[in-house]
């Protein structure tokens, strides 16, 4: 395909371009306008255009007196969504190959232009012979002197013959080209009345020399990070130091954050040395994808500081009027403190899938780190400089924003990278639960005490997942202790999983329901099998207070295996108090992440209860012909595009097997049943591999458990259900095309897993072709699953757990 849409980007391979008409295809798309935007007042230009054959023609046709000298973006409407044009591969392009001149008028200059990231620009600039240079240098002046209309600098190479003195206006974007007098290697300017018509306005120096009749440009520095600004104040000139793009900016304090019904604003007051800001925006960039959004920002005021003697403050700007303070005058300003602002709606945040769904009843995994990008108006092509926005401890934790009609937004602030950056989560919570939550806090706001008789118990896997050890360990409490505690199961109410859930309906809970905010208050345990987070509503500090109050025990949802987990499952306040393992080995790898041996419990895993119930040789060998392919997940690949995704090894070598004409071969002639199973967190993956033999479930079409107990063999990676697996007596082949980086010490892998390990394809498949004749576990993989990973041939895992969790004081 031609193009496709991304978030709010047209995206294009490729384009034409003759007589100020711009052409690509689009398709099938139903275009109502075309415009293009002023980035510096929101000028809003339409064009004209046609569709033709499939391509969209845009002619770039209108009055030159209606534009500003400003650049404009590019917009095209698709039933009255804005996007903007973006052209791939723009990144790796060099600055001259991402513009097209389309000039018209001898007066001035217009470009079409790719931005680094590859959107379409529209740029007009005022224009003077031999503005526009073969090259650009650099040279050093210094002694600069300003009196009345005179300014005069010293050249540090005074053999060059400089014909043209060009005085760029950063203010207002154009050049004046300059008479001077050139003795001595010293350079005098004397400007006529009339040359400074307005202020307050900003020059740049520049020298030239005119080469095979074009002039090549000395930018003039003072040394590698300074440059000088002649600054005209409407009043006199003065003579000011300029930062070096880069080097600019010096630090900056987020003063505050607000919220108006569905945007979100920041406040920022930004130093910058030598020289104020000119442009900026804000950015939220999602932290899985890269994707991000954009918001421009308004400078309310810039209060200069220089150096006479002592600081002075000059406040210049504020709310749009210009101010002087005559009192307080300097000739050598050195930084500027700008107050700025900006703001993004509730809908502008860019979404971790390439459908930008919202999964409301679920937990959001999208993480959005803000950014401000400041910009120098000194040159055509404003350079830029990116910088992540600080942490402020003094302010609260949550934003909450209107959504729609049945959901608000809250956005929780944490500080992220060692504590000082700044990042939200976002939670979306169903009107009434937010009523009652608010309500909650006003009148509780250290916390609600505990007023229950009985302990109340929640229980969670994932919140949309009903399928593992924590309900497994429900199921048992339920059964065995209920005149004890009082326990409630966590799920989202769109969980597939509800379907085959039977349990009485006064013990489920709907995730991030009011029922389930009143429960948080109230509940004493919390046994989980993921994360302790999944089983209270939201995130946030005060939600904090009755977390940290709850026992909270880790059931787990595999024996640990071949994978450092301490990144997610380490020691921390909030994550456990108890932690359940299956074997002394276990028990040591958690030892070496923080716990202390009293937090550990080694009991075994609730599910192995039911899995190894009925279990038999002669079931094992019935289920020989069936096969489960079903490989873990992989750090840093759970949130890409679709697109990305496709480009990974991980995909790349199981849809290779899925397809392989051999494994068809084999599958047909042993009539074999051949099923493909993503992990959880790769289950948004499932709809990109395609197999004509082979059954790429969902996991909404089955549990895992039921996998594990209706296949005879298990080919994974590094997963931990080939661990489950063996406990079954069945085979597992281990297929590691790939090493990750998470890996324990990988010379422990031959004596810990239950299975060969293959690194070719074509191992893999004659160990399928063996498995298929028999599928019983070796002894010799037996004995290293008793040694290594379960210690118990019995049934009574999850009365162990419950034991431990009522111990923990």
């Amino acid at each position: 395909m031609d193009f496709s849409i991304r978030l709010r980007d047209i995206v294009i391979k490729s384009f034409d371009y003759q007589e100020r008409v711009f052409s690509f295809k689009i398709c099938g798309l139903k275009i109502t306008e075309v415009s293009m935007v002023g980035r510096d007042d929101n000028q809003k230009i339409s064009l004209p255009f046609h569709i033709n054959k499939g391509k969209l023609n845009i002619t770039f046709d209108f009055k030159q007196e209606d534009l500003e000298l400003q650049p404009y973006n590019i917009f095209v409407s698709v039933l009255g969504v804005k996007l903007r044009v973006k052209l791939q591969g723009m990144a790796a392009k060099r600055m001259d190959e991402r513009y097209i001149e389309i000039t018209r008028d001898s007066g001035f200059k217009e470009f079409l232009y790719f931005s680094i990231r590859g959107r379409l620009t529209y740029l007009k600039v005022k224009y003077s012979p031999n503005l526009f240079p073969v090259e650009t240098q650099v040279i050093t002046i210094n002694d600069i002197e300003i009196s009345n209309r005179q300014l005069s600098f010293a050249v540090s190479d005074s053999d060059k013959a400089f014909d043209r003195l060009y005085l760029y206006n950063v203010t207002h974007r154009y050049i004046e080209i300059t008479d001077f007098i050139y003795e001595a290697g010293c350079i005098t300017v004397t400007f006529t009345d009339g040359f400074f018509t307005h202020g307050p306005d900003e020059w740049r120096i520049r020298l030239g020399v005119l080469k095979n009749g074009q002039s090549c440009i000395y930018d003039t520095r003072l040394d590698d990070e300074h440059f000088p600004i002649v600054f005209n104040n409407g009043y006199e000139l003065i003579h000011r130091i300029g930062q070096v793009i880069g080097k600019l900016y010096d630090h900056h304090t987020l003063q505050a954050i607000e919220t108006r019904d569905d945007k979100i604003c920041f406040q920022i007051s930004v130093i910058t040395k030598n020289s104020p800001l000119t442009h900026l925006e804000g950015i939220c960039l999602n932290r899985s994808t890269n994707e991000f959004i954009s918001a421009p920002a308004t400078i309310h005021k810039i209060i200069a500081k220089g150096i006479d003697n002592d600081y002075t403050d000059i406040l210049l700007r504020e709310n749009g009027e210009t101010i002087y303070d005559l009192k307080h005058k300097t000739k050598r300003i050195t930084h500027f403190e700008n107050i700025i602002t900006f703001e993004f709606s509730n809908l502008d945040f860019p979404l971790n899938n390439s459908e930008g769904i919202i999964n409301y009843e679920r937990y959001d995994t999208n993480v959005y780190d803000i950014y401000m990008a400041f910009h120098i108006k000194d040159n055509l092509f404003y350079p830029s400089n990116r910088v992540r926005v600080h942490y402020n401890s003094d302010l609260k934790d949550e934003y909450h924003l209107n959504q729609n009609d049945k959901y608000s937004l809250i956005l929780k602030a944490f500080p992220a990278a060692r504590q000082h950056l700044l990042a939200f989560r976002p939670i979306f919570l169903p009107k009434k639960s937010l009523v009652l939550y608010e309500n909650i806090q006003e009148r509780f706001p250290n916390g609600k005490p505990l007023i229950d008789e009985k302990p109340i118990l929640l229980v969670s896997e994932y919140p949309e997942k009903a399928q593992d050890n924590g309900l497994a360990f429900f199921e048992y409490v339920l059964k065995h202790y209920s005149d004890d505690m009082v326990a409630y199961y966590i799920i989202s109410e769109d969980s597939p999983d509800l379907e085959h859930l039977k349990l009485p309906e006064e013990k489920i809970v709907y995730y991030k329901s009011p029922k389930h905010f009143d429960l948080m208050t109230r509940a004493t345990y919390i046994a989980h099998t993921h994360s302790s987070f999944y089983a209270v509503p939201l995130l946030s500090d005060y939600a904090n207070l009755y977390a940290l109050r709850m026992k909270k025990i880790f059931l787990q949802h595999g024996i640990m295996g071949v994978r450092d987990l301490s990144y997610l499952y380490g020691k921390r306040t909030l994550f456990t108090d108890r932690y359940v393992v299956s074997s002394d080995r276990e028990k040591k790898l958690v030892l070496n992440m923080g716990y202390e041996e009293n937090e550990i419990v080694l009991s075994g895993l609730s599910r192995f209860d039911s899995l190894l119930t009925g279990n038999c040789v002669e079931k094992t060998l019935s289920l020989r012909k069936k096969i489960l392919i079903m490989p873990t997940w992989r750090i840093n690949q759970e949130r890409l595009l679709d697109e990305q995704f496709k480009k990974t090894i991980f995909y790349q070598e199981f849809q290779r097997l899925i397809t392989s004409e051999t494994l068809k071969n084999l599958a047909q002639s042993e009539n074999l049943t051949i099923n493909f199973y993503l992990h959880h967190n790769f289950q948004r993956y499932h709809h990109l591999f395609e197999s004509e033999f082979v059954n790429i479930l969902r996991e909404d079409d089955v549990t895992v458990q039921e996998l594990l107990r209706e296949h005879g063999i298990l080919i994974t990676d590094y997963s931990s259900v080939g661990l489950d697996f063996s406990l079954q007596n069945r085979k597992v082949l281990y297929y590691q095309f790939d090493r990750l980086d998470e890996l324990q010490n990988a010379k422990e892998l031959d004596g810990l897993l239950p299975g060969p390990i293959m690194t070719n394809y074509q191992s893999l498949f004659e160990n399928i072709s063996e498995a298929v004749m028999d599928n019983r576990l070796s002894e010799e993989y037996v004995q290293k699953r008793r040694a290594n990973l379960y210690a118990f041939d019995d049934l009574n895992a999850s009365e162990r757990i419950y034991q431990a969790m009522i111990e923990i004081e």
